[in-house]
């Protein structure tokens, strides 16, 4: 199979708003369709701690490990791949876009804030409080919003979501 055939989709959202669930409940759909995938949170790609590295230079990063990591999946015959990221801006788009060999779908989950508020306050962890604080400033100033191939709400049972999702995109 050649790297034209492969695709892919990013769900992308604010902070809480359900990716990583959402691409864990679509590789399930997957893998009960006997398709090949690869389910990546963007998130591990970049998480490191460097003093001094501006965002741009991070960016960079996580692009090079995802393409390295893609090619050693499409290596293997995978050819879906489904990532999720909170995209900021146009800017994140376009650098995943650039660093793929394939054509990929955006799908914005939407939630209410309200609901956000709620899956992340009550997490455990400083760095869910600390996204929550950054979802906050992402949501007063319009980033992570309104850019992409479409929109889906994530307030609804999570197999609906993916579901509906997988049919957009025609793998299922």
């Amino acid at each position: 199979m050649s790297k034209s055939t492969a695709g892919g989709v990013i769900i992308s959202g604010l902070y809480g708003s359900g990716k990583s669930t959402v691409v864990e409940e679509i590789a399930f759909l997957l893998e009960d369709a006997a398709t090949t995938y690869a389910a990546i949170d963007l998130d591990w790609l970049w998480w490191f701690g460097v003093p001094g590295v501006e965002r741009r230079e991070a960016l960079g990063l996580l692009t090079a490990n995802l393409a390295s990591i893609v090619d050693r999946y499409m290596e293997v015959g995978v050819r879906h791949f489904v990532m999720a990221w909170s995209l900021r801006d146009a800017d994140d788009e376009a650098a995943i876009r650039t660093a793929l060999s394939f054509p990929i779908k955006v799908v914005e989950l939407t939630v209410p804030f309200s609901l956000i508020e709620d899956r992340l306050g009550s997490a455990v962890t400083a760095g869910r409080s600390e996204d929550l604080e950054e979802a906050r400033r992402w949501f007063s100033h319009g980033l992570g919003t309104g850019f992409g191939d479409t929109q889906v709400a994530n307030d609804r049972p999570i197999r609906e979501v993916a579901l509906e999702i997988c049919t957009w995109i025609g793998w299922l």
